[in-house]
C-alpha cells in the first residue's frame, strides 16, 4: 500500500468485534466498491479529513466532536444501543448540544426517529433520517453463509441447547466477585461519569433501578440452578459490557449450565432450539433469524420493563411455569409452543425499518453520498506522527500519575484511571482482528454479491486499519 494515498476517506468507529464486525464490513464492502477509503479503528480517529461514523454520541465525546467540526469533518452517528429506548435516560444519553454538531443522526425506525425529534430544535430535524441498522441485514438468509460453518462447529461442540442471552446491568466487567455492594458502587461510578447521575434524586432512581435488576437477577440464577438437575443444557451468554468471571465462578463445576463468550451473538441464536432473555434486544434478533424467544419475567414494572424486547417475545412469569414448558417440549424442540411470530413482527415494524436484504446499508450510502466529502490525501507519516504525539501525552501523564494523586488534581487522575480501565476494557471487547479476518469476510460477500472486489489492508495502530479497493476506482 502507498505511504500516501487520495481518497474520500469514511473514518468508522468499532467498538465491539463480535457485535458490530460483520454489519460494519458489510457496509463497509459498499463503500469500497464505491471508491472510498476508509478507517476503522476503536477510537475516533482525528486524522485524515472526511467522514466519522460514530457508534454513539455520548457526553464524554463533546470535545472531540468539536475537533472534528472544526477540521471540517463530517459527523454522522448510528448509536449501536438504539433500540434500548430508555425516555427517561434518552436524552442524558443523546445529549443535545452533541445531536447539535452532528450532520445526520440515523436512526433504527420510525419510534426512535420520533423520539429523537423531540430533543432537536426545528430546523435540525432533517439530520434524524431513518435508516436502519446493517446488524438487522445480515439476519437475513441471504447472509447465512457468512456464519454457517461457525453454527456447525457450535451444535457439533454444544450439541442440543438452550441459549440464555444475558443483558448484564448488575454485573460489570470490572468487578469479578458476587458482592452486590461492589457492583452496585462500580455501576454508580460508571452512570455518574456518563452524567446519568447528577443529583441525589437521581441517585435515589438508580439504586431502585439496580435493585429491579438485582432481583430479576437473583431469579434468574435460581431458575439456572434448578436446571442444573434437569436433562435441559443451557449456555449462559454474558453482555459485552458485563463480567464473564461473575458468571463462571457460579457455574465452574456445572455439567449442564456452561457460560460461553465467544463469537457472533447471532450464530449462537441459530444454533439453539430455544432463546431466552430478560430485557435483552436478543428477542428482536431471534425474531428476524426465525428462532423462538422466551421473556423471562418474574417481576414487571413499566418503569423499567423494555417494551420493545416484551413485544416481541413469549412472555413467561415464573420459574416453575417456565422450567415446565423447557422440560415438557425439550424432546419436540420447542416447535409446539404457543408463540405469536405475526403480531410479534408487527409491532416490530415501528422500531426497526430496512431490515431485509442489504436496505439499511443503502440507506446510509445515499444519505453519506448527499454529504459531499472532499479528497483529502492519507499519509501515513502524518497519522503516526498523530499517533506518537497521543502516546506520549499518555505516558507523560501515567509517569506523573503519583505526583497527581499527591496533589489530589482530581480531573487528571480521573481521566488517567479512565485511560488505564478503558485499555483493559477496549482489549476485552474489541478483540482481535487481523488480515485474514477482512480477506474472508469479504471473500464471503464477493460469494453472496457474485463479485470480485479485492482490497488492500493495511494496520495503522494497535486496533486501527486502513482499507481500500485495489482497483483503486475514482469516485
Amino acid at each position: 500500500m502507498e505511504e500516501k494515498i487520495e481518497k474520500k476517506w469514511i473514518k468508522i468507529r468499532l467498538e465491539t468485534k463480535v457485535r458490530e464486525f460483520n454489519s460494519k464490513m458489510l457496509l463497509i464492502y459498499h463503500l469500497l466498491e464505491k471508491g472510498y477509503g476508509v478507517i476503522i479503528s476503536e477510537n475516533i480517529e482525528i486524522y485524515p479529513k472526511g467522514l466519522s461514523f460514530l457508534n454513539s454520541v455520548y457526553i464524554e465525546i463533546e470535545q472531540i466532536l468539536k475537533k472534528l467540526k472544526r477540521q471540517g469533518d463530517k459527523i454522522v452517528v448510528l448509536h449501536e444501543e438504539g433500540l434500548v429506548l430508555d425516555e427517561k435516560y434518552y436524552e442524558s444519553t443523546n445529549p443535545k448540544k452533541n445531536l447539535k454538531l452532528l450532520d445526520y443522526f440515523f436512526c433504527y425506525g420510525r419510534y426512535q426517529e420520533k423520539l429523537t425529534r423531540k430533543y432537536y430544535l426545528e430546523d435540525d430535524n432533517k439530520k434524524i433520517v431513518v435508516t436502519g441498522n446493517p446488524r438487522n441485514n445480515i439476519l437475513n438468509d441471504n447472509f447465512k453463509i457468512l456464519d454457517e460453518d461457525n453454527i456447525k462447529k457450535i451444535k457439533e461442540r454444544h450439541g442440543k441447547f438452550i441459549l440464555y442471552v444475558s443483558n448484564g446491568p448488575n454485573t460489570p466487567k470490572e468487578i469479578k466477585s458476587f458482592n452486590k455492594e461492589e457492583r452496585y458502587s462500580s455501576r454508580l461510578k460508571t452512570f455518574k461519569e456518563l452524567k446519568l447521575v447528577k443529583s441525589v434524586e437521581d441517585e435515589k432512581e438508580f439504586k431502585m433501578r439496580f435493585e429491579y435488576y438485582e432481583k430479576i437477577l437473583m431469579e434468574v440464577l435460581e431458575l439456572l440452578k434448578k436446571i442444573e438437575g434437569t436433562k435441559l443444557k443451557v449456555v449462559v451468554r454474558p453482555h459485552p459490557s458485563e463480567s464473564k468471571e461473575f458468571w463462571e465462578k457460579i457455574f465452574e463445576n456445572s455439567k449442564n449450565v456452561k457460560v460461553v463468550y465467544e463469537g457472533v451473538l447471532s450464530e449462537w441464536i441459530k444454533a439453539s432450539e430455544l432463546v431466552i432473555q430478560n430485557g435483552c434486544t436478543s428477542s428482536i434478533e431471534s425474531l428476524i433469524i426465525g428462532k423462538k424467544c422466551i421473556s423471562f419475567k418474574p417481576i414487571y414494572d413499566p418503569k423499567w420493563d423494555i417494551e420493545i424486547v416484551d413485544k416481541t417475545s413469549l412472555n413467561i412469569d415464573t420459574q416453575d411455569e417456565l422450567l415446565k414448558l423447557l422440560i415438557d417440549n425439550w424432546d419436540t424442540n420447542y416447535i409446539n409452543i404457543n408463540y405469536d411470530e405475526k403480531s410479534y413482527k408487527n409491532f416490530l415494524e415501528q422500531y426497526i425499518s430496512f431490515y431485509n436484504k442489504d436496505e439499511s446499508v443503502k440507506q446510509i450510502i445515499n444519505y453519506i453520498e448527499n454529504l459531499n466529502i472532499e479528497k483529502k490525501y492519507f499519509n501515513y507519516y502524518i497519522f503516526s506522527f498523530y499517533k506518537l504525539k497521543k502516546k506520549l501525552k499518555i505516558k507523560l501523564a501515567l509517569l506523573l500519575y503519583p505526583l497527581l494523586k499527591v496533589l489530589n488534581i482530581k480531573k487528571i487522575i480521573n481521566k488517567i484511571n479512565c485511560y488505564k480501565n478503558g485499555e483493559i476494557y477496549s482489549l476485552d471487547k474489541f478483540g482481535k482482528i487481523d488480515e485474514k479476518d477482512f480477506i474472508d469476510l469479504i471473500k464471503k460477500y464477493n460469494k453472496i454479491y457474485e463479485k470480485t472486489l479485492e482490497i488492500n489492508i493495511k494496520k495503522i495502530g494497535k486496533r486501527a486499519f486502513i482499507l481500500t479497493n485495489k482497483k483503486e476506482n475514482e469516485l
